[in-house]
């Protein structure tokens, strides 16, 4: 994740290659892209359905606003310790994968 002094405009874009297909999401876009591999030929172009997305570019402000409305109202988070560990996995994962060059499969039961 290196942006400083890339001659474009600001994006965290993200692109996911799995076995069983693509998903790119980009802060800025106002969707998610996602390609399944048994519905694309490989002799073609990959076939993306968009998924709509209400939130754009950074959405801290939507995040604290969120966080506020739960802790008034003395509700648990819906994002809490155990997603945060499922995602700290899939970095791990995809970490491992990269360095032995073998998919690696994801333990959700953390």
């Amino acid at each position: 994740f290196v942006s400083i002094g890339v001659k474009r405009p600001y994006t965290m874009r993200t692109v996911i290659n799995g076995t069983k297909g693509t998903i790119i999401c980009d802060n800025t876009s106002d969707h998610i892209q996602i390609s399944e591999a048994s519905v694309c030929d490989t002799s073609q172009a990959l076939k993306f359905t968009q998924v709509p997305v209400s939130i754009s570019s950074h959405n801290v402000a939507a995040e604290v606003a969120d966080f506020i409305e739960h802790l008034d109202k003395n509700e648990a988070q819906v994002t809490d310790v155990y997603q945060g560990s499922k995602t700290i996995a899939v970095g791990e994962a995809a970490l491992e994968s990269a360095r032995t060059g073998k998919a690696v499969k994801i333990d959700y039961n953390l």
